[in-house]
């Protein structure tokens, strides 16, 4: 059982770096952590916020995979089935975007404001960065994450738990790290 805790310790260090999601990790902590470093303060502080900010960010995207990993392992199997149908569409719409591109078209995305949205010291906000990361992230590792959590399914519920938060506590170290390194850079 150690060896499946460690294992999944480690997948979830590596899920954090996907290339799906990864793209969104330096853009994010830049911003969020150059909104807060405006204000004058010591190494500690910085280093208090970017673990505030870090724990808020794994919180949202641990959330995601307790609940898409929750219905898939307790019961929702046909949902493992949609992913792969997805990154096949997603694949295509893909190709004939960058086609599209080659040929010299543009493409005008008119997207809405959302005015609601501000840039504000807010935990709330660096949750939702977590969540989103999650589902950015799902494309490419949920058969990972259902490999972990569902290997010692036969076992009993108490290791699969076990595996879960040894998971999450991966994708916390590296988000956490990452946080910290940039907030005691910017300061």
């Amino acid at each position: 059982m150690t060896v499946s805790i460690a294992f999944a310790f480690f997948i979830g260090t590596i899920t954090t770096v996907n290339p799906c999601g990864f793209v969104l990790l330096p853009a994010y902590f830049t911003h969020r952590l150059g909104i807060q470093s405006s204000a004058d303060g010591n190494k500690l502080d910085a280093v208090f916020r970017a673990v505030t900010i870090g724990i808020s960010a794994t919180s949202g995207f641990v959330l995601v995979f307790a609940l898409v990993g929750g219905a898939t392992v307790f019961g929702a199997h046909w949902l493992s089935s949609v992913f792969p149908w997805t990154g096949l569409v997603i694949g295509v719409v893909l190709m004939i975007v960058g086609l599209w591109i080659m040929l010299g078209l543009r493409i005008t995305l008119r997207i809405p404001t959302l005015p609601h949205l501000s840039l504000k010291n807010d935990l709330s906000g660096d949750f939702a960065y977590g969540a989103g990361y999650a589902i950015v992230s799902l494309s490419c590792t949920l058969p990972i994450f259902l490999a972990i959590t569902g290997t010692t399914f036969s076992e009993g519920i108490l290791p699969n738990i076990t595996n879960f938060i040894a998971f999450a506590l991966g994708v916390g170290t590296i988000l956490t790290a990452l946080s910290d390194r940039k907030s005691t850079r910017l300061n």
